[in-house]
């Protein structure tokens, strides 16, 4: 339970509210049977307050401290601190281009690559390399995104083609 409010127990409920003029916390106590306030009321306000507290349990249990520790040490002007984040994506990409597995695949979609034509290959490029949509394309290309589905399937029907020339077929 969080310190700002919680049931007591004699049945009163107790939660504080800051005071400008005094500079401190003023506690204020719901008693049943007063004021319209009933034992069902105090028991609801409980339940919030567990519900608050194990909502905040979890998120302690489940935090990743590695960017909240990044930015501690940058405040305190820590040169080698580095970020978690362009480390994760800088991993996600080394293992995206480790290629020391699958040479003979990545020679083969770079000569596939290479019988596209320059539009083709652009338009390879920016759909699965930098994942824009066909709406997007069509949109800053002034085309309506039918036009670059059309596009898209010569180019699969194309590589298709290539690749049972060269005896791979799926």
């Amino acid at each position: 339970m969080n310190s700002y409010s919680k049931k007591l127990n004699d049945g009163r409920y107790v939660y504080y509210s800051w005071d400008e003029a005094s500079k401190a916390e003023i506690p204020h106590y719901l008693v049943p049977g007063e004021n319209g306030v009933t034992k069902d009321m105090i028991v609801t306000l409980a339940g919030f307050d567990h519900d608050d507290a194990l909502l905040e349990r979890y998120a302690k249990e489940n935090a990743d401290y590695s960017y909240s520790n990044y930015l501690s040490r940058t405040e305190r002007g820590e040169e080698e601190a580095r970020n978690p984040v362009d480390e994760q994506a800088c991993r996600k990409w080394m293992a995206a281009s480790d290629t020391r597995d699958s040479p003979d695949k990545t020679d083969l979609v770079r000569s596939l690559m290479e019988s596209l034509t320059e539009d083709q290959r652009n338009l390879v490029y920016e759909i699965f390399g930098e994942q824009h949509t066909q709406k997007e394309i069509a949109r800053r290309s002034g085309r309506v995104p039918q036009a670059i589905n059309n596009r898209l399937c010569k180019i699969k029907a194309r590589m298709k083609k290539l690749l049972a020339e060269r005896g791979i077929t799926r």
